[in-house]
């Protein structure tokens, strides 16, 4: 069943079964797994609900702070898809979205999402810094101080770009 993505019936086989033999440690185990994917199923159809890319990203935020990085970026995904102009606002759910698959290391989509809000909003210092950092996560130095050095010029002395820039340089004089 479990195997199946029949969640629902694997889930109540396993609480019979626990009612079975209380205490079985394989079925405990079982269980909490089947639940588990109950609940990221139910948390990935939450985001297909949001009717509006603010409620979506708010939804996100609260995944973001909470670690749960793939569900946050679920939501700002769905912010994405709801934001038909492509407003500053889009360009936010975008870097957004960087930061979570900064966290999970997954660099160029990283890029590719702030390629994309860097397309809508040519000003946008936070993608320059994610770009930067997923750059520099790909070990492509160059490209990464091209970056700090471009937030570093549309927003003197914000955080991140100086250090980025030291750290690039060192690399690249090595």
């Amino acid at each position: 069943m479990e195997s199946m993505g029949k969640y629902d019936e694997a889930q109540k086989a396993f609480q019979k079964a626990l009612q079975l033999s209380p205490g079985n440690e394989e079925v405990m185990d079982k269980l909490h797994t089947v639940n588990t994917k109950v609940r990221e199923r139910n948390e990935k159809t939450k985001s297909q609900q949001c009717k509006t890319p603010e409620e979506a990203k708010q939804l996100g935020n609260s995944f973001f702070k909470d670690g749960k990085y793939d569900q946050a970026a679920e939501f700002y995904t769905r912010a994405i898809e709801l934001q038909t102009e492509p407003v500053k606002e889009k360009a936010v759910y975008y870097t957004n979205r960087a930061a979570c698959h900064q966290q999970t290391h997954m660099y160029s989509l990283m890029v590719d999402d702030c390629n994309a809000a860097i397309e809508i909003d040519p000003a946008n210092v936070k993608a320059y810094l994610r770009r930067g950092i997923a750059y520099e996560g790909m070990e492509k130095w160059k490209l990464a101080l091209e970056d700090y050095t471009k937030a570093q010029s549309i927003s003197p002395g914000v955080a991140g770009a100086s250090q980025g820039i030291l750290r690039c340089q060192r690399v690249l004089r090595n």
